[in-house]
């Protein structure tokens, strides 16, 4: 059998999920760079609330993956390695929530220039690891293309670490109020896990495209 027909035959139930699953957390990256552009409490729980959405759906997701996994018996890529990978995109939707939601919660009496540029990277994040998953299929035939979006991904890492790094201290030297520091920083932090998660889901990503 060749590779191209044994993706056909194994793949074929299992680039789905991924898809769907790119789906939900591109729309939810989506909402989060609208949520702190608005300043609005009741826009911003709005946005929240469809990002919560995303996730419940992205939940369903990987629980059908993982019940269709049972009767699969062979996958186009290792198997251990397809459940590493769901796993890790479960991961970055719950950290583009995470994100989210300590905005809620905090209630910052202002959003930074930094958490909008950190959001916006997290889109970007999502929309490269969306077209990473639908080249999974195409890994004979696209292997730099692969490869590529993954330094991408990286880029997008270390640039964010720098925005991370500037603002915790441009926090320290400026921000006076010990409560609202700690808003600040927590928020921040999470923006910054959810990038450095899209790195980890490039890395396997990288992994894969290697051994084939």
């Amino acid at each position: 059998m060749s590779f191209f027909s044994f993706l056909r035959t194994s793949g074929d139930k299992i680039f789905p999920y991924f898809e769907k699953q790119a789906s939900c957390f591109v729309s939810a990256a989506g909402h989060l760079a609208d949520l702190v552009r608005v300043n609005d409490i009741s826009e911003r729980r709005n946005h929240y609330r469809n990002i919560k959405l995303c996730e419940t759906q992205g939940d369903a997701v990987i629980t059908t993956l993982y019940e269709e996994m049972v009767e699969i018996k062979s996958t186009p890529f290792d198997r251990a390695d397809v459940q590493a990978l769901e796993a890790m995109l479960d991961d970055f939707l719950d950290m583009i929530n995470d994100s989210a939601k300590r905005i809620i919660i905090y209630l910052p009496k202002r959003i930074d220039s930094q958490i909008i540029e950190l959001a916006d990277y997290i889109k970007e994040d999502a929309v490269v690891l969306e077209s990473l998953l639908a080249q999974l299929k195409f890994l004979g035939k696209r292997p730099m293309q692969v490869l590529q979006q993954c330094e991408r991904i990286t880029q997008i890492e270390h640039a964010s670490d720098d925005v991370f790094g500037e603002y915790m201290t441009f926090l320290f030297e400026n921000e006076k109020d010990a409560i609202e520091l700690v808003k600040y920083k927590n928020i921040v932090e999470a923006f910054e896990d959810t990038t450095d998660c899209a790195k980890e889901v490039s890395g396997l990503i990288r992994k894969i495209a290697m051994e084939k």
